[in-house]
Formats: structure tokens, sequence, C-alpha cells
């Protein structure tokens, strides 16, 4: 009888230890999700990609839905700007056609931009605290390099990286760990066609995404693919071509 009383109680302290550790990664019970059918989804990948608590990622949520962002997150990647800033990259519906730069600091949304829109700012004084967002983003997932919007040879970030006429690099993400998805978004002419390569080891990426597509009325085109999860670590060359220019830089790929 004592033995088993024994064993009880040291079963209850084994399962009140656990559902202690697991309290924080649990989605709360919250008056978005009954307006929003997408709430969970998007909870639980803000929690996954940005390392937000449940209740950081709850809060997230309600500052996105007030920026617009009202539907179903597609994916997130963490990326730096030209200055060294870390955001988050946010895209919502099926297409990947929308995206936002969502910045974080101390698990609060400090500031939501589309491009030189900004959908949202907590403090009003960005200037101030975006050196801390940079120093507070935590993340595992791989990290991004992006240019500036006007980006000139002496800010590229690889030395194996040549631009020839209007084709400039906006962002891409390297490194980046095989089996993830990769992101790059060049800048152009207005209505060219630009046609990309991704050269392997041993080949040329087939992934669906890396098509010729025509830049927007900014000049911007954006390819997403995935890396395969058996590609070797190692550092690859990518080429854009159009508007009789070529561009070609590398991205690295790791374990």
């Amino acid at each position: 009888m004592k033995k088993t009383a024994a064993l009880v109680a040291l079963l209850a302290i084994f399962l009140f230890g656990c559902g202690s550790d697991v309290g924080d990664t649990e989605i709360l019970s919250s008056a978005y999700r009954d307006k929003y059918d997408y709430y969970d989804a998007n909870v639980q990948i803000m929690m996954e990609s940005m390392e937000l608590d449940a209740q950081e990622a709850d809060d997230a949520f309600g500052v996105l839905a007030e920026a617009g962002i009202n539907e179903e997150i597609s994916n997130i990647i963490q990326m730096s700007n030209g200055r060294g800033q870390t955001y988050y990259r946010i895209w919502w519906g099926a297409d990947y056609s929308t995206s936002v730069e969502v910045y974080v600091l101390d698990g609060v949304v400090a500031k939501i931009c589309s491009g030189e829109d900004i959908l949202y700012d907590a403090e009003g004084d960005w200037d101030e605290k975006k050196d801390d967002a940079t120093q507070q983003v935590n993340g595992n997932s791989e990290a991004s390099t992006e240019l500036s919007t006007q980006p000139t040879d002496s800010t590229l970030t690889s030395d194996t990286s040549t631009e020839s006429g209007e084709i400039h690099v906006r962002s891409l993400t390297s490194p980046i760990k095989r089996g993830h998805t990769a992101y790059m978004e060049i800048s152009g002419t207005p209505g060219e066609e630009y046609n990309i390569t991704v050269h392997y080891a041993s080949s040329i990426s087939k992934a669906a995404d890396l098509v010729p597509k025509t830049a927007d009325e900014n000049g911007h085109v954006t390819w997403q693919w995935k890396v395969g999860s058996r590609t070797a670590a190692g550092t690859y060359k990518i080429i854009v071509v159009g508007g009789g220019d070529t561009l070609e830089t590398v991205f690295i790929v790791t374990e």
C-alpha cells in the first residue's frame, strides 16, 4: 500500500511539472478566436517562427489584424535590412502575393511596414528604438540579407556577387538551412521579364516558383523556392537574366 501511494505521489508530481513546463506554449483562450477562423493557425506559426509565447502571439495577432493582415499567414522568414536591423517578413494568402515587414522588440510588435508605408508604429519614435529591436529579436530561423532599396556595389554582402546594368538584389535568404524556404527579391526595369536559375552542385533547381516573371511597376520581382532536405551544405550560385542585363550572386546552405 505504501509503495502504491508513493508511486501515485510521484506520478502527480511528474504530471504537475510537465503541465507547468508547457503552459507558455499553449494557445490561450482569446476573443479573437471567435471572430477569426484562422486565429489558431496564425498564432501557432508566430509562436514557432518568431519564438513568441502564447500571450505575446495573441497580442501580436491583434496588432496584425489591426494593420490589415486578415487572412491565414502563409510564411514567416526572419530577415535583416541593409542597416543591420532584424525583422520578420510575413506573407498571407494562398498566392504569397502580399507581405509586410514586422519589427519586434522584447516580444512585442513595435512596427509594421509595407515598403515605404508604415502600417503600425507602437511608439511613434521608431528611429530611437530600431537598433534595440535589432538586438532583441530572437529566432533560429535562417537570416536574410536585404540590401537598401537603391543598392550600390559597395552594399553587396558577398564578394562573389556581381551586378550589371539595372538588376540589383533587394533581399536574399542566406545562409539558409536545407529543407527551408528561400526568398529572393530583385529590382530591375518595370515591365521587363526576368529569368532566374539556382545552381546546386550537380543540378539546377526545378522548384515550381523559379519561372520567368515580369517586374512590377516598381521594377521588383520575387521568387521563393524550397531548398531540398538532402542538399549538401555549401555555397551555390544564382543567376538572374532580363532586360539585357545579368546578375550573378551566391547563397549559402547550412545543415
